[in-house]
């Protein structure tokens, strides 16, 4: 999580419109993604970026794809992701996410992953039974 100041905040909209805040949440956010979803058979790549700012504080629009590396051949899905970004102590990280799933994409195909999410979910965390999500809303 050092790339992110404790107190971040990571917004997902997709299949889910969740809000993910502090050590916790980023930590519950990776786990679900890297549980849930294949992500051993997809590759995840950042294209253009416009970074933005002032003094101590930047704004970042990317532009991510996801496509197959193993099984298929093709996209996954496509999105934004708008960052902000604060200097403390000469040290820049990132505040604010937001990732928006591109609305002309059929996102749906993620349902079928969510759906079964109760049993492939597994958190990091040890002490954690390894399949119970934590309640952020």
């Amino acid at each position: 999580m050092a790339l992110y100041w404790p107190e971040a905040k990571f917004t997902v909209h997709d299949v889910r419109h969740t809000i993910f805040e502090g050590p916790a949440g980023l930590k519950q956010l990776y786990d679900y993604a890297h549980s849930v979803f294949p992500l051993h058979k997809w590759s995840h790549s950042l294209g253009w970026f416009v970074v933005d700012g002032a003094g101590n504080e930047a704004t970042v629009e990317w532009r991510w794809i996801v496509t197959w590396k193993a099984e298929k051949e093709g996209f996954v899905s496509s999105g934004t992701y708008n960052d902000r970004f604060e200097k403390r102590d000469g040290k820049w990280k990132c505040i604010e996410r937001v990732s928006n799933v591109d609305p002309n994409w059929p996102f749906a195909l993620f349902q079928p992953f969510v759906d079964n999410e109760k049993a492939t979910f597994r958190s990091s965390c040890p002490g954690d039974s390894g399949n119970t999500l934590l309640d952020l809303s």
